[in-house]
């Protein structure tokens, strides 16, 4: 990419079939081409999920990562996260937990 093209975050939220919307794959339909449309030459998906480390594993940084930072998700302010999506799976996340 050169220096004069411009770098554009276009952000759509995609459903899927136990999202309640019963027109799901249409919305999603017309989203990939608005995307097609402005020129988006790749889509990207927020993948949330639960992990362990296991027993003995030491976890170390890539690089291009500064550091690592592990937080107990229960007690983990969601609003502290970036991203929306972040926002609302940590927040499932703990609705679920506690019941």
């Amino acid at each position: 990419m050169s220096e004069s093209t411009p770098l554009i975050d276009a952000h759509a939220h995609f459903y899927h079939e136990e999202s309640g919307r019963a027109d799901w794959r249409r919305v999603n339909d017309a989203r990939m081409r608005a995307g097609e449309a402005m020129g988006l030459t790749y889509h990207v998906v927020d993948l949330i999920f639960v992990a362990q480390l296991a027993a003995g594993a030491t976890p170390r940084r890539l690089d291009g990562v500064a550091a690592i930072e592990w937080h107990d998700p229960l007690v983990l302010d969601p609003a502290r996260l970036a991203f929306a999506s972040m926002t609302w799976a940590l927040a499932a996340f703990q609705q679920q937990r506690r019941g």
